[in-house]
């Protein structure tokens, strides 16, 4: 009993902080130490020499550096203890054990390199939220390249989003609800995105919420947000796309197929600037 309530109170502590990066005392930007940087030739290779005992020195210099260090929703090569190279889902799988974390080894080419260190088992409080990460990725990543399950949705504006009114378009979904903190906090740099691409109407920015009605109404008028917002969508995130962690956001293609499922506004717009769609930039 003790340890499944230290694991709520970590997560817990993950999520609060998560949501209030401009707390210097639990959000600090931790970057990993420079090795060497390769100008001579092309393409630029930049090397870290991060040692894990200097992130491991309690639970939020470790926290901090993985937040701000590893993106695992995004493009990187895995490597093993050993160094040899990983797929993405042998290296999740990997983390999902409990008994390794990642850390950045390299960027070449803008795309970073993870290895695989082990986790010593005096460790159970990071590896737990290791555990949490990791399960989510691997929940979204099973999702792409499979097609947004049928759905008939009305937003707050009566406007219907069906197969048939939404085919040849992408849809850029966000899953969320009105208490989550940090699904809120991406509120302008996603109505940025809006803003940005409202002219394409090839492109529809619809959003998915828990809440009521009348409860997003009266929300709203507090804090805009420029996507078309669902109401009472709980079952459908839920149950039809089997949504863990909020906020999560889809990427979907003109042809209906999930292509990237990711869980922060960063990584959704990252996607965006590597599929280069001409009228989506950051």
């Amino acid at each position: 009993m003790k340890i499944i309530v230290k694991t709520l109170i970590l997560v817990a502590l993950v999520f609060t902080s998560s949501c209030n990066n401009s707390s210097n005392q639990t959000q600090k930007k931790i970057k990993p130490e420079l090795k060497s940087k390769n100008h001579d030739t092309s393409p630029e290779v930049i090397s870290y020499d991060t040692k894990p005992e200097d992130i491991l020195k309690d639970f939020m210099t470790w926290y901090n550096y993985d937040y701000y260090n590893i993106h695992l929703a995004q493009d990187f090569i895995a490597l093993n203890t050993n160094s040899t190279v990983l797929n993405k889902t042998q290296f999740l799988n990997k983390l999902i054990t409990g008994n390794f974390l990642s850390l950045k080894t390299a960027i070449e080419n803008n795309i970073p390199t993870y290895k695989l260190f082990k986790l010593n088992s005096k460790h159970s409080d990071i590896a737990s939220i290791i555990i949490q990460s990791a399960s989510s990725e691997i929940s979204n990543y099973k999702m792409e390249g499979k097609k947004l399950p049928n759905f008939n949705f009305t937003d707050l504006n009566g406007n219907i989003y069906n197969g048939a009114t939404t085919k040849g378009k992408i849809i850029i979904l966000k899953c969320w609800f009105i208490h989550c903190k940090v699904c809120v906090q991406e509120f302008p740099e996603l109505n940025e995105l809006v803003n940005k691409n409202n002219k394409d109407k090839n492109i529809i920015f619809l959003s998915l919420a828990s809440d009521n009605k009348y409860d997003l109404i009266d929300f709203l008028k507090k804090k805009p947000f420029n996507y078309a917002v669902v109401p009472n969508s709980d079952k459908y995130m839920s149950q039809s796309l089997g949504v863990q962690q909020y906020p999560t956001h889809l990427f979907v293609d003109k042809n209906g197929v999930i292509q990237k499922v990711v869980n922060s506004a960063d990584d959704l717009i990252a996607f965006l600037q590597k599929t280069k769609l001409k009228t989506i930039t950051k």
